[in-house]
């Protein structure tokens, strides 16, 4: 059975780094459309994807990457 929390995080290690443009709004709308369609070429349902991610698809993103920002601050 496919987990949708792997889907988001394969897909998040591969696609948002800490030099991804947060303040690039477009940007980051683009990116959350990318991971849509995504799980959805995976079998999962946007449903799924939204909850997956708090409801909030482009604020999850955001988070994933002020992570990836403080993981590349601590080891840089």
């Amino acid at each position: 059975m496919p987990d949708i929390n792997k889907c988001i995080q394969d897909w998040v290690d591969a696609h948002i780094t800490s030099e991804t443009h947060e303040d690039d709004k477009v940007h980051m709308v683009q990116e959350a459309d990318d991971l849509k369609t995504h799980a959805l070429a995976e079998g999962f349902t946007h449903e799924e994807l939204r909850e997956a991610c708090d409801g909030d698809i482009l604020a999850y993103l955001r988070d994933r990457q002020n992570s990836n920002k403080r993981r590349s601050a601590k080891s840089g």
